[in-house]
């Protein structure tokens, strides 16, 4: 059986948020790794347990992990640490709050976090490592590629793409069937009514 002690990588804010998802989905948080020991998370309570170079000591049969750093500007720290995760052959637990909707039919990546009030609905597909933040709607048929955060809010509607590496802001909403492409930015209360080619910035609130 899966382990349920659970060691946080990444101290800030929306470590919180995680911690406050997994215990909801019975999982114990055992501590956090960060590279600041007064970080927010060791503030709130958990215990540090020390930086990042701890991972190529730790016991993969005694401890799950998951990722909470954030990714308002790039997603390769994040890929980094889920690198050096796996390459310690350590286990990368996929988290979903006890509010969050996910249908039978949908599929959820290894690393994924889907915090409270998140609705994940049929036939869509979440790549590994991304976050599905609170609130935010994930349509029937939608595909997520890998690292990718969606965040508070955002609405993507049915049968969209959405690829690896890239941010979909607070509020924003994706119209039917649109194709952001990889690396690409979506700002706060962006409306997304064409695809988004690779790398760009989008903001468009009309």
């Amino acid at each position: 059986m899966e382990s349920r002690n659970l060691i946080l990588v990444g101290g800030g804010g929306h470590g919180l948020s995680v911690a406050d998802a997994a215990l909801s989905a019975g999982f114990s948080i055992r501590g956090v790794i960060d590279s600041n020991n007064q970080c927010k998370v060791s503030q709130a309570g958990i215990t540090y347990l020390g930086d990042l170079d701890i991972i190529d000591d730790m016991n993969r049969d005694e401890f799950v992990f998951v990722i909470t750093v954030g990714q308002l500007y790039s997603f390769h720290e994040r890929e980094k640490i889920y690198k050096r995760l796996s390459d310690n052959q350590l286990q990368v637990a996929t988290i979903i709050a006890s509010t969050a909707y996910v249908a039978r039919s949908a599929f959820v990546g290894t690393g994924t976090v889907i915090l409270h009030g998140a609705i994940v609905n049929a036939n869509a597909k979440i790549g590994r490592n991304c976050t599905i933040n609170s609130g935010a709607l994930i349509e029937h048929g939608v595909v997520v590629g890998d690292n990718v955060h969606v965040s508070t809010k955002a609405t993507v509607n049915g049968d969209c793409t959405i690829g690896s590496g890239s941010f979909v802001g607070s509020g924003s909403v994706l119209k039917q069937g649109i194709v952001i492409s990889e690396n690409c930015f979506v700002q706060m209360g962006s409306h997304v009514t064409i695809p988004v080619a690779h790398g760009c910035t989008w903001n468009r609130r009309n």
